[in-house]
């Protein structure tokens, strides 16, 4: 919708030049595709980390992809695929 979303200075010195309606759509809209590329990065450590704890043979190697993925057990969808897995 707004290609000079992608550059964050850009999108600031048109949200400081423009604090009306226009400038509050830009703001969600920068924000929407954020989050939708969060998401699919998201989604893409997940089907990692799944695969990997899919693979895993015994209680050491789920470890050892615990401790790889172990900044990330912040995130809510991660942490949940870490909890079901943690059960087994």
């Amino acid at each position: 919708m707004y290609p000079w979303v992608s550059s964050p200075l850009v999108l600031c010195e048109r949200l400081l030049t423009h604090p009306n309606s226009e400038g509050t759509e830009i703001w969600v809209t920068a924000e929407n595709a954020y989050n939708e590329r969060i998401a699919r990065v998201e989604n893409q450590i997940i089907a990692r980390l799944r695969d990997r704890l899919g693979t895993a043979r015994n209680a050491n190697e789920m470890f050892r992809v615990f401790s790889k993925f172990n900044a990330l057990f912040v995130r809510p969808k991660v942490g949940r695929i870490i909890l079901h897995y943690s059960g087994d």
